[in-house]
């Protein structure tokens, strides 16, 4: 991947990062465990979503335009009620898909035995596993238990309430074509239960996902399937002043529509990367944690939750990928656009659009340029831009992408502090562990910056979990310029190494 394709990436996931975090951080600390759950769920969503409301421009559309054999994924990494979103980028390719690897993975894992229970592995097992997949999803774990034990190699064991899938132990061989065949039977099997009857069948889904149509058409397939005719009239009135029959087809309708959203767009598109789905309406970071949280409240039953969860999408378009293994054209609808407008330009036009909507009456921010460099880890200088109004602990976040502080936070807890002092005077002192209208999590850069030439400091304490320290690392910041521009979600950019 070259450099251009790099800081478009960034640019890119550099929205979800920064919104995701920011709202995080002020949420309690009983609510983030939940919402960490549902983080790779909710970057599905983005990732197809349409920048501006009622385009066809999504990040999905940037990523495919780039490669269509590479896709970037966020995964999060938590530690001491803390959590980053860190980024890779995953091989899509007939030969080399990552779900190759991670149908390995669980295979191996299998060996000692997986519960399962109410569609969730057992807790420790899954928190465990779900790091090692290329996409950590609890919810893809699920998927990957019943589409190996679809391929026979896995089994379950029969027990109370629960499943317990085990290894079966064989050397075949699996390809992509045998994972869409299974995939195809796993979610014709979903539908069916749903409609109470054996109306789809995988040849009946091979054909929908060869469809490239709006996701309303695809409903109506399966209910007419099923002897359901007219279902669009039907869903068009007041339920109140529906017979008892059309009472019967507007519920099972409610129930349809998050396992299409579930079982079919996420499977094939988010999974599998067959498909590249279209959410017209721009995606909200604020509103999904407030509905996250709002449906874990203990209020709602699974039926309820699963409707607010899983909202499908407009339509959807093959990838490549998809035609490949369909042995359909390729209609590279979305990229089209990309033929007229360079889209590192279009990137920024979508930018400013986004401030104005969100920002109308301020629309001009500060930026600063700062110099970071951590000799303990690294012989390499990098130069960053922060709006002034960048929390600290994103800028903290920032310096742990950069310099890879992975490796060094393993099974530890971690505290970190930025400082001003210089000739070992204190001037301002912000800390993670400190609560309060001057946190970590609550001060701005600019409570930090006051001049060009100005050297700052942060300080990540690592110890062990019973506290015992084993490790300072130093950060030197030195802010080389302070200037103005529009605020855009491309910031924090690195602008020079």
């Amino acid at each position: 991947m070259n450099n251009r394709e790099k800081i478009i990436y960034n640019r890119i996931n550099y929205s979800f990062i920064s919104d995701y975090e920011r709202e995080y951080m002020l949420m309690d600390r009983r609510d983030r465990q939940n919402v960490i759950f549902y983080c790779t769920s909710m970057y599905r969503r983005w990732f197809y979503s349409a920048l501006v409301s009622n385009t066809m421009v999504n990040p999905a559309s940037f990523c495919y335009y780039l490669s269509e054999k590479k896709i970037p994924v966020i995964y999060p990494v938590t530690f001491d009620g803390t959590c980053c979103l860190k980024e890779k980028i995953l091989d899509i390719d007939v030969d080399t898909h990552y779900i190759l690897e991670d149908i390995f993975t669980v295979k191996k894992e299998a060996y000692n035995g997986i519960r399962v229970t109410d569609e969730r592995v057992e807790k420790s097992t899954e928190l465990n596993l779900t790091k090692k997949l290329n996409l950590q999803d609890p919810f893809y774990l699920v998927f990957l238990l019943e589409l190996i034990e679809k391929l026979g190699i896995i089994s379950t064991m029969p027990s109370i309430n629960t499943r317990v899938y085990i290894d079966v132990q064989t050397d075949k061989r699996i390809n992509m074509s045998m994972i869409l065949q299974a995939a195809c039977e796993i979610t014709a099997d979903k539908f069916n239960m749903v409609l109470e009857g054996d109306y789809i069948t995988p040849k009946d889904i091979f054909y929908l996902i060869k469809s490239e149509t709006a996701v309303d058409k695809l409903a109506e397939y399966v209910l007419e399937a099923a002897g359901i005719y007219n279902s669009a009239d039907i869903l068009a009135k007041d339920i109140s002043q529906c017979s008892g029959y059309e009472k019967a087809v507007y519920l099972l309708i409610n129930k349809l529509i998050p396992v299409i959203e579930r079982d079919f767009i996420t499977v094939f598109s988010f999974y599998l990367r067959l498909i590249k789905p279209l959410y017209t309406q721009r995606y909200c970071m604020k509103r999904e944690m407030e509905m996250i949280r709002e449906l874990l409240s203990g209020k709602y039953s699974k039926d309820e939750k699963d409707s607010r969860i899983y909202r499908c999408p407009t339509m959807y378009f093959l990838t490549f990928l998809g035609s490949e293994l369909t042995n359909s054209p390729y209609n590279n609808i979305q990229g089209y656009i990309f033929n007229k407008v360079d889209p590192e330009l279009l990137l920024v036009s979508i930018d400013q659009q986004m401030q104005l909507m969100d920002n109308p009456e301020e629309k001009i921010k500060t930026v600063y340029t700062i110099k970071l460099n951590c000799p303990k880890l690294s012989e390499d200088s990098y130069c960053v831009k922060f709006l002034s109004d960048t929390v600290i602990n994103e800028v903290w976040g920032e310096i742990y992408r950069i310099f890879n502080f992975e490796s060094q936070l393993k099974n530890c807890k971690v505290k970190f502090c930025f400082d001003t002092s210089e000739l070992h005077v204190r001037d301002t002192y912000f800390s993670s562990d400190e609560v309060g209208d001057k946190s970590c999590f609550t001060a701005k850069l600019s409570d930090l910056v006051e001049h060009i030439g100005q050297h700052l400091t942060c300080i990540t304490y690592i110890s062990t979990l019973n506290g015992v320290l084993s490790e300072k690392i130093v950060c030197n910041m030195d802010v080389i310029d302070i200037s103005q521009d529009r605020e855009g979600h491309f910031y924090p950019v690195v602008v020079k190494k």
